[in-house]
């Protein structure tokens, strides 16, 4: 269920018979998913800890499979100097070829929708 829900959001750019990009700028619509914790277990109906727990399957290899997803954590805002930095929602994309691309258009997507320059380091108890 998590893996369909990811999967449904990321936006897949159609390709040409010559299996061309057919959008001029492919970066302004990565194959990419982010969005917080709190609400996909709200809108999925499931707490945060059961969604970990998928999403820590679906991001890992075992025996002779690789992951389906691969998970980038991106990092902090600080929006109101007065408060501390909060973490943006990780990135998610499908592990095929070219992910790495995805990941860094995603990147600056989300860069454009925070309105920052760059990331702060992750903050709260769950970094390491």
């Amino acid at each position: 269920m998590v893996f369909l829900y990811i999967n449904s959001y990321i936006f897949i750019r159609p390709k040409n018979k010559n299996n061309e990009e057919t959008i001029s700028d492919p970066k302004s619509k990565p194959e990419a998913f982010f969005r917080s914790m709190e609400s996909m277990a709200k809108e999925l109906a499931i707490s945060k800890d059961t969604l970990n727990q998928c999403i820590q399957c679906l991001t890992s290899s075992s025996e002779n499979q690789k992951p389906l997803l691969i998970k980038r954590e991106v990092g902090s805002i600080q929006p109101d100097p007065k408060k501390p930095p909060q973490n943006v929602p990780n990135i998610y994309v499908l592990n095929k070829e070219g992910y790495e691309q995805e990941i860094e258009w995603a990147i600056l997507k989300m860069l454009e929708v925070y309105n920052v320059d760059s990331f702060g380091e992750l903050t709260g108890k769950d970094v390491k």
